[in-house]
């Protein structure tokens, strides 16, 4: 009986940590994140908008709210191993989800409009006048961890 009273609490206390330490991701629309990008930096956001893949570009966007958010999948492309920016490391959950939007965004032209919400870490970019991510340095990243949903028109 003592065994089992001990085994069950030393799992609890195992697991407690990990349980409290799950971090929220923030929502937040596309406006508030380009009118003050420092504010999220570095933080799990939960965001939708219309998304463009094509020749140099993967962004994130709402029309009234300017250029967008330059947007990258969780996982390195040479290694398919996690992807690491700015010393801080992410995980892709690549689940049918993730399969099915990456299919229709990869699709030739003419490409359907894809309105996605995602869940990402944010990095806001270096100080002015030093790249930032995306074509011609131009963008703030958003590192995609999980397409939440989806849907074309």
């Amino acid at each position: 009986m003592r065994i089992a009273v001990f085994t069950s609490l030393l799992a609890l206390a195992l697991a407690l940590p990990a349980a409290c330490s799950a971090e929220e991701a923030v929502s937040v629309t596309v406006c508030q994140l380009l009118a003050d990008p420092p504010a999220y930096n570095h933080k799990l956001l939960r965001i939708t908008g219309g998304v463009e893949f094509g020749l140099e570009n993967f962004t994130l966007h709402d029309e009234p709210c300017g250029a967008g958010v330059w947007l990258a999948y969780a996982r390195a492309e040479k290694t398919s191993g996690p992807l690491v920016v700015e010393g801080i490391t992410t995980a892709l959950v690549e689940d049918r989800t993730f399969h099915e939007f990456d299919a229709v965004v990869r699709q030739p032209l003419p490409k359907p409009l894809v309105r996605a919400t995602l869940v990402g870490r944010y990095f806001a970019g270096r100080p002015r006048g030093d790249p930032g991510y995306g074509q011609w340095g131009q963008y703030t990243l958003l590192v995609v961890q999980q397409i939440i949903s989806f849907d074309t028109r």
